[in-house]
């Protein structure tokens, strides 16, 4: 993981990792292989500054690096393994457990993905009819949910997740997720015990608070957002924005 220090004023808002897009920074960068990592930052004044970082420390030496398709088998990574542009196809089981990373992994119809124990995924793709399952330990970064499902038991976080398509995220009790965008007719369910921090629900999407389910921070609202909260559901945050031109319905 690559962390960029900040002062008092500074707060980092995005990241990219050579040429690739620019993502929201939350807590750390994953970083595989060498590459410049640049982060982009605006201070309280509004003032905008790049820093790029020359990361050469990564060798492939003595580690297990695994590619292609996962199709009916179970595949493990654990210490000194990284599973590097993964397809996990029908009856494909692709396990991250400790010490092991997976790296632009995609998630299709049947194919399961396990992060847990001190494993890790980042930029993960979950297509229609395939499920991520985050529990004790375990952490995924930078998801894309399209049609598939994001499970977060105790002990997992997410953070940087999208839904849509009918991508959903559940989140049970002791799960927590940070920075959750849906987006058209993608979800967002909070179980009893569960916790959903800095939620965005845009056009078409919904977010679903259950009884003992948790919402905190700052939750951001489009216009053709849908919010149900039922009894002893608990929220605790800011709505933005406040205008009457939103037409959110909670």
């Amino acid at each position: 993981m690559a962390a960029a220090a900040q002062a008092a004023n500074t707060v980092w808002q995005q990241y990219k990792i050579g040429g690739g897009a620019w993502q929201n920074y939350v807590d750390g960068v994953l970083v595989t292989e060498n590459a410049l990592v640049t982060f982009k930052a605006v201070d309280t004044a509004g003032n905008e500054t790049t820093e790029t970082y020359d990361v050469t420390n990564i060798s492939s030496g003595g580690g297990t690096v695994v590619t292609g398709d996962v199709t009916g088998e179970t595949k493990d990574i654990n210490t000194g393994m990284v599973a590097s542009d993964v397809n996990v196809n029908v009856n494909g089981v692709l396990n991250i457990l400790a010490g092991g990373v997976a790296s632009n992994t995609t998630v299709n119809t049947e194919g399961g993905l396990f992060v847990s124990n001190g494993g890790v995924a980042s930029q993960t793709t979950v297509n229609a009819g395939g499920e991520l399952f985050v529990s004790t330990g375990g952490s995924a970064v930078n998801t894309t949910v399209t049609g598939g499902v994001m499970r977060v038991y105790d002990g997992g976080s997410v953070s940087n997740t999208t839904l849509q398509d009918n991508g959903a995220i559940i989140i049970y009790v002791g799960g927590v997720a940070s920075d959750t965008i849906a987006e058209n007719d993608g979800w967002i369910r909070v179980s009893a015990g569960g916790v959903a921090e800095d939620v965005t629900v845009k056009n078409g999407g919904k977010l679903i608070i259950h009884e003992g389910g948790k919402v905190t921070g700052k939750m951001t609202f489009e216009t053709g957002a849908l919010v149900s909260a039922y009894d002893g559901a608990i929220v605790d945050f800011n709505i933005y924005p406040l205008s009457p031109a939103n037409e959110a319905l909670v």
